[in-house]
């Protein structure tokens, strides 16, 4: 059965088994996030309805489906841009991911709460105070 629209391909039963059968052997989840909830299957090659290869589909949840069609538009081959895409995404994720961690193994102290020690005032108005004869001393001494 040759299919030449690819609105009507998306509606078939056809494209429900292939889905099927993409998902049979990869995961169900975003290429980028791993998010598993609104993953939408897409097409990285149009034109070969009901022939897709596996390597022209690629999960993506909703937001970074739009990400993509929105960075690049729709073309029949995708591949490159694709590619750069993800590799620029899944970067991106990897660092906010890290950042992430960071926050959690090192737990910032809420500003609210910090009140400067005794010493430490002590130490800021000698050093205020002190300023100005070293500015003096080293006007005289400079070499």
């Amino acid at each position: 059965m040759e299919v030449l629209f690819y609105r009507d391909y998306i509606q078939s039963g056809a494209w429900e088994l292939r889905k099927k059968q993409y998902y049979a052997k990869y995961a169900k989840a975003c290429k980028i996030c791993g998010d598993t909830a609104g993953v939408e299957l897409n097409h990285i090659k149009y034109g070969n309805y009901g022939h897709e290869r596996d390597r022209d589909l690629v999960p993506l949840c909703g937001d970074h489906h739009e990400q993509l069609h929105a960075r690049i538009g729709v073309r029949g081959d995708m591949h490159y841009q694709t590619a750069y895409f993800l590799a620029d995404e899944i970067t991106k994720q990897r660092t906010l991911d890290r950042e992430a961690q960071k926050m959690e193994i090192m737990p910032q102290r809420p500003y609210d709460t910090y009140a400067p020690s005794l010493f430490s005032s002590i130490d800021d108005t000698l050093d205020a105070a002190a300023r100005p004869i070293w500015r003096f001393w080293y006007g005289i001494f400079r070499w």
